[in-house]
């Protein structure tokens, strides 16, 4: 405001709520590069979650959290860039999305046990194998691919079906933000700074192995179970 002496001025000014919602919301919901329908399959359960909250005397909450998701969900898809320009998946809602999953980890709630527990590997399943390429291969020459909104609804879009096919080398030969081919991202960047960014890397794997030892072994256990007991 004191900067620009208006609240409504921004830094994008040539930018703005174009979008028709009949364009953009099918899009952000459905499309196979940016609907998350796919990059966040438990999105399906958010609904059940919050007629969950709702039945439980969370009215409010429930509300809330519908609130905060749907409204960001609109602003989204009304923005005249809705897919969120070079990137993965709607970037835009990301703020949205730890919500999401809470209120689809609750959706799960009263379902058989066996029932719950295949829904949460299938969709567990089909969310990191949308996001698997995005943090293996150097994505760019995808990004260009599937950037503006029929770049978002081709099905090459889908990141299982159409990123993996820029990937051309696994050693690191391409260069960084080559616009045809790819190869693994941190043997790239291995290639130029030494052995440092293989750490992160190292780190990062342990920490999802560890993280998917713990939820096989939770998902194991008996329903209703309570957890072992601490010696102090």
């Amino acid at each position: 405001w004191l900067r620009f002496a208006s609240p409504l001025t921004t830094g994008y000014a040539a930018e703005g709520f174009t979008t028709p919602l009949w364009v953009g919301l099918p899009g952000s919901l459905l499309s196979p590069g940016r609907g998350i329908l796919w990059s966040l399959p438990i999105c399906v359960f958010a609904p059940r979650g919050l007629a969950v909250m709702a039945r439980s005397g969370r009215r409010r909450e429930a509300a809330a959290l519908a609130y905060l998701c749907v409204s960001l969900l609109l602003v989204v898809s009304a923005w005249n860039l809705w897919w969120g320009g070079y990137d993965w998946g709607l970037r835009l809602f990301l703020p949205a999305m730890p919500v999401v999953v809470v209120l689809g980890a609750i959706g799960l709630v009263g379902l058989q046990p066996d029932t719950a527990r295949l829904s949460a590997t299938l969709a567990g399943f089909l969310g990191f194998l949308w996001c698997l390429p995005g943090v293996v291969e150097n994505g760019y020459p995808y990004y260009v691919m599937a950037d503006g909104t029929s770049g978002s609804w081709a099905l090459s879009a889908y990141p299982p079906f159409g990123a993996w096919q820029f990937l051309h080398g696994w050693l690191g030969n391409g260069p960084v933000g080559h616009t045809t081919s790819s190869d693994v991202l941190w043997l790239t960047l291995a290639r130029a700074d030494q052995l440092a960014p293989l750490i992160p890397m190292a780190l990062l794997l342990l920490a999802a192995g560890s993280a998917l030892t713990v939820a096989v072994l939770l998902a194991n256990r008996p329903v209703g179970s309570a957890p072992p007991a601490t010696v102090s």
